[in-house]
């Protein structure tokens, strides 16, 4: 029955190791959270920021605002655009972690890229709480990411795949 329309899903769960489906409730849940995080950063920016400022002001940390008014209206769009990407890179690799477990490279380059310019930004620049909240998030989000991947990664390749019969 390998032409049957369900033969093909019924094959993936039964090779997904115990590694590919924890990668896979790591990424349903990383979906999850870039969906809102773009939803907040397109919708509401500015509320964010606020909130972010009056926390950063209860540890004498800098505000953003009011000079990141102009600045959010343009960032904030490539923040939605990027949390929109890797939401659908994760979504990939929830839909089929054998496959597309390789989803999880750009979702690990975004964060890493995320956390550490937030990080210098933050050290050399800023000193705002905001700066410092996207390291805070995003750096174990990263490595949480890492810690999935590589771990799905490394139980594929020690696990042998049942090979693709053809015909021919």
């Amino acid at each position: 029955m390998p032409n049957h329309p369900g033969a093909r899903g019924k094959v993936m769960r039964d090779t997904v190791t115990k590694a590919e489906k924890q990668l896979v409730y790591w990424m349903a849940i990383s979906a999850f959270l870039y969906f809102i995080g773009g939803l907040v950063f397109i919708f509401l920016p500015h509320p964010l920021l606020e909130v972010l400022d009056w926390i950063g002001g209860l540890f004498h940390l800098s505000p953003v605002l009011p000079g990141a008014i102009l600045a959010e209206r343009f960032w904030n769009v490539l923040a939605f655009s990027m949390a929109m990407t890797i939401t659908t890179a994760s979504v990939l690799v929830v839909r089929d972690p054998a496959s597309n477990k390789g989803f999880c490279v750009p979702v690990i380059y975004s964060k890493l890229a995320s956390w550490l310019s937030a990080l210098v930004y933050f050290l050399a620049f800023s000193r705002a709480f905001a700066h410092l909240m996207i390291f805070l998030v995003d750096f174990p989000l990263f490595v949480l990411t890492v810690f999935f991947y590589r771990r799905a990664r490394m139980a594929t390749n020690a696990v042998p795949r049942p090979q693709k019969t053809s015909p021919f």
